[in-house]
């Protein structure tokens, strides 16, 4: 929030450092708690419906800028036999796309990044995808291909100095393909490029459609051109959002950047007192921490459902919770939660989530 007010430019500089070196920290935590859910058999695959191509699209914009930065042609295409609506994973999807770009990226000067995704085939009533990412980079000697799958391995440790990394990001996605029903894999030549290819399963809704031709194909960074941005200013109504979080920290992150956002933010201390907001305004969605003291949120959340029953009303509730181990997700659908963000909060998680769940978007008009 600090970096959107005010600053002189040493300030600004010493911000984005720190932003820069707190971000990288969360990441290397993330990757560390990911795969220790992996080897421990506790990470659980999500069978919810999501939307393809914009789940490939929200990653392709997030990583825009860091192609922009160093002139790299940024394209995606979907194949138009592609499913858009399909029944899976969206979130450990984006999390494999995103550290295959991410990677192709940071090892590639000059040239070009594709992503191109292909329907393989259908088993047992579930689509097989085929996802193809190629670029212009340094390549890997066919001797280091395997072993880059390894945990905590890079090609050449001086990689690691100069591009940094845990050495994590390959293998969890290698592990991620696998809970999919798929499996990952590479070609590349030195000094010409490497291609990524993975698989993975999916079912399909009851009632489906196929991409629109007309999207089929994207480019979403070249030299000379401006990246889009994400978030469009003027395309979203306020939202009047329930906030309930008995931390006072949280709560400040939290309000702060969904006010920031230009949404309304009435905020309850626990369970109990959110349930007494909720029966006097009208709000939108609802943020519900599930470890809160008097009433916590699952308990909360169930009453609020209670209180729904034989009306046409249905108010997104979303958790908030530090936990993310094996049939917790599950613990917070049974209580009648639309889905969940893990701390510390993250308002582009959070608006994904929301624009799948609900006909509202929640969309930064800074």
């Amino acid at each position: 929030m600090a970096l959107q007010t005010a600053l002189t430019g040493e300030q600004r500089e010493f911000l984005e450092i720190i932003d820069r070196s707190a971000a990288h920290l969360l990441q290397v935590i993330n990757d560390l708690l990911d795969f220790s859910k992996i080897e421990a058999h506790k990470l659980d695959i999500a069978h919810s419906t999501f939307n393809l191509q914009k789940t490939i699209h929200d990653v392709m914009q997030e990583l825009a800028i860091s192609a922009q930065k160093k002139n790299l042609q940024l394209l995606s295409q979907i194949g138009p036999d592609v499913p858009e609506l399909l029944i899976g994973d969206a979130f450990r999807l984006r999390q494999i796309v995103t550290n295959l770009l991410g990677n192709s990226i940071k090892f590639t000067e000059s040239g070009h990044i594709s992503l191109t995704v292909t329907r393989k085939g259908e088993h047992d009533g579930a689509v097989e995808l085929l996802f193809s990412l190629s670029d212009t980079g340094i390549g890997i000697p066919e001797e280091q291909q395997q072993k880059i799958f390894e945990a905590f391995s890079q090609v050449d440790g001086t990689l690691t100095r100069k591009f940094g990394g845990t050495g994590l990001g390959l293998s969890i996605s290698s592990r991620l393909a696998q809970l999919m029903g798929g499996r990952i894999w590479l070609e590349s030549t030195p000094a010409v490029g490497s291609t990524f290819f993975f698989t993975i399963l999916c079912e399909k809704p009851s009632e489906n459609r196929v991409s629109s031709p007309t999207l089929e194909k994207n480019l979403f960074w070249q030299k000379d051109a401006e990246p889009a941005k994400h978030e469009v200013p003027g395309h979203s109504p306020t939202l009047h959002i329930l906030l309930a979080e008995d931390n006072i920290v949280n709560q400040k992150v939290a309000q702060g950047l969904l006010e920031k956002a230009g949404h309304c933010v009435v905020v309850a201390n626990n369970g109990r007192e959110a349930l007494e907001k909720y029966g006097a305004e009208d709000f939108d969605l609802i943020l519900m921490d599930v470890q809160m003291p008097e009433m916590d949120g699952f308990e909360a959340t169930t009453k609020i459902r209670a209180h729904e029953q034989g009306s046409e009303r249905h108010i997104p509730i979303i958790a908030l919770t530090a936990h993310a181990m094996k049939g917790y997700r599950e613990k917070c659908l049974a209580a009648g939660m639309d889905g969940y963000v893990s701390k510390p909060f993250n308002i582009k998680k959070l608006a994904d989530l929301l624009h799948d769940i609900t006909p509202h978007p929640l969309r930064d008009k800074t």
